[in-house]
């Protein structure tokens, strides 16, 4: 952690913007703790309670036409950590989602992209190292298994 990552703030003063990846971090933090975090992304706050294992039924995959989805199964000790994947194409954004407990049939643990436009895509490991990459075809639903 940096030190700029900790500032005292005044009871008094207004809420400040954070880096992405601060406000996850604080989320995750009330989360663990079983509380809801309020954090401030750009000009936007809101509220986001972290939640628990997921049971049957509780992920909506908007798919059909040109848009599929991708299930990436990852080993329970990714449990609440954050995968990204992005279009494979130069400068494309990153997208991210959170591996949970997924409590249907049998269980497992999996981040979910309910929507993601039909084309190639990188899964990454971390910021600069690919995991593997996957095709999402339109009205399909796109399953990786996290590598070893």
């Amino acid at each position: 952690m940096r030190h700029e990552d900790y500032t005292e703030l005044a009871e008094d003063d207004p809420p400040r913007p954070l880096s992405r990846r601060s406000a996850l971090r604080a989320a995750a933090g009330a989360g663990a703790a079983g509380l809801a975090a309020t954090v401030t992304l750009g000009a936007t706050t809101g509220t986001e309670a972290m939640t628990g294992p997921s049971r049957q039924g509780t992920v909506v995959l908007d798919i059909g036409g040109d848009t599929g989805a991708l299930v990436i199964y990852a080993p329970a000790a990714m449990n609440g950590q954050e995968i990204e994947v992005s279009p494979c194409r130069p400068a494309a954004g990153r997208m991210h989602a959170l591996v949970r407990e997924r409590r249907a049939g049998d269980g497992c643990h999996a981040a979910v992209y309910p929507a993601l436009p039909a084309g190639d895509y990188t899964i990454w490991r971390d910021r600069l190292t690919p995991a593997g990459t996957v095709a999402i075809g339109g009205g399909q639903i796109t399953c990786y298994r996290w590598p070893a």
